[in-house]
Formats: structure tokens, sequence, C-alpha cells
């Protein structure tokens, strides 16, 4: 088994609060091979953003829930898509310049990522 782990923090300009974002990536089987679960090789693309987030690396024709989360928890965009390519763009122009956490969701995927919006 593989697990790795990143943690990603922010300051405020002001100083006075701290935010913590963490990525894990975990590659799991059994012995039997019956359970599989991937979490590797998703890249995120152009971060900083300004227009529009490109993810490359889900898996065609599995349905996959993506959410955009600004620092107070709010969920600014989500979407449940079935991709039919290996990358998938997501409009960001409609987000404020600040810092985000998108988030992966599948049967088979957890992952979350920091993204920068300029």
């Amino acid at each position: 088994m593989d697990s790795r782990r990143w943690t990603f923090c922010c300051w405020t300009e002001s100083g006075g609060d701290t935010h913590t974002w963490t990525h894990t990536n975990k590659i799991t089987s059994t012995v039997t091979g019956v359970e599989e679960k991937e979490e590797a090789a998703i890249q995120y693309y152009p971060n900083p953003v300004s227009s529009s987030l490109t993810i490359e690396g889900l898996k065609k024709d599995k349905p996959v829930k993506i959410e955009i989360i600004d620092m107070l928890g709010n969920v600014c965009i989500s979407k449940e898509i079935v991709p039919s390519t290996d990358k998938t763009v997501i409009e960001t122009t409609n987000l404020n310049k600040g810092v985000y956490a998108v988030r992966l969701r599948s049967p088979s995927l957890n992952a979350e990522q920091k993204l920068i919006v300029q």
C-alpha cells in the first residue's frame, strides 16, 4: 500500500486566520482484486486560475462529483459529470478572487486540491 499526504496552508493578509487543506493520494487493492481504489495521477491546471480550470486524469465514462468550495465552506460550484475524455474544464469566471478547495468524489475517488483564483 502506498499513501502520501500533502498539507497546504494559507494565511490571510491581515495575518489573523490560518486555513489548511489536505490532499491524500491512496492506492489500495485487495489480494483478490475485488476492491481497487486509486486517487493518483489527477492534475489540476492552471493554478492560479482566472477563467477556467482543467482537471486531467478522471476516468472516462465514470460519474464524478466536482465541487469548488470557498474558505468559509460554502459550495460555490457543484457539478456531477460523466467525462467523455480524460480532460474536464470547469468555468471559474464567476468566482471571486481568493483561495478555494476543489473536491472530487466518486465511488473510487476522494480527492481535494487547493485552488487560487486570480
